[in-house]
């Protein structure tokens, strides 16, 4: 029989903070260490390491009352966190961007006086380590939107009422189907063929 193949440290992180918030109650370590190996296979040996990096990157919240340390991981505080997170890279965007500007300023003025301004190729690094700053942050903000609780939920919305539509459509040909069957006494075989319907659209129909 095979050994079951570690678990890496991204993977071990990933499954104690959804076991944190499947849970959505607080838990001192060696309660964690119990549920982590019982639930998501996670060693108590690594349990201690696991939380701390969670803790250190805002995931979970720890909390000392007298000797003993406690962790937790709402999902509502994951949202909220996202969220405080959007609004500060937004605000960076906002000043890398002056930033730059005041930058492109100086850098025309510098052209127009390269022999007197002997820091100019300083400036100019300067700029393109502002401009590098700001695409980064501009991804950021871009892997925050996409996992924007409001839009997840819009397009859950938008997907179960195209399902209603098609759910509908597909009923809507099926009565159709039996009333020219029944009126004009053909078969299945019969129907498809004079309406040009292929057998793979049927078995799609019939998905639906």
């Amino acid at each position: 029989m095979s050994r079951a193949k570690p678990l890496s440290m991204e993977e071990k992180t990933k499954r104690i903070l959804d076991l944190l918030q499947t849970k959505d109650t607080v838990f001192n370590l060696k309660e964690l260490e119990k549920l982590g190996q019982k639930e998501k296979g996670v060693v108590p040996q690594s349990m201690k390491e696991v939380i701390d990096i969670l803790v250190s990157e805002n995931k979970v919240k720890e909390k000392k009352v007298g000797i003993t340390k406690y962790y937790w991981s709402f999902r509502s505080d994951i949202k909220l966190y996202k969220e405080v997170e959007t609004r500060k890279l937004i605000k960076e965007m906002e000043g890398l961007n002056k930033a730059k500007d005041l930058l492109n300023e100086e850098i025309s003025v510098m052209k127009q006086n390269r022999s007197t301004l002997p820091d100019r190729e300083a400036k100019i690094s300067q700029l393109n380590e502002m401009k590098k700053d700001l695409e980064e942050s501009t991804k950021k903000v871009a892997i925050l939107d996409e996992n924007n609780p409001i839009r997840i939920t819009r397009l859950k919305e938008e997907l179960s009422v195209a399902k209603q539509d098609l759910s509908d459509w597909g009923d809507a040909f099926n009565i159709i189907q039996n009333h020219i069957k029944d009126k004009f006494n053909i078969t299945q075989q019969d129907f498809v063929k004079s309406f040009g319907i292929t057998a793979s659209d049927m078995e799609k129909i019939e998905e639906i």
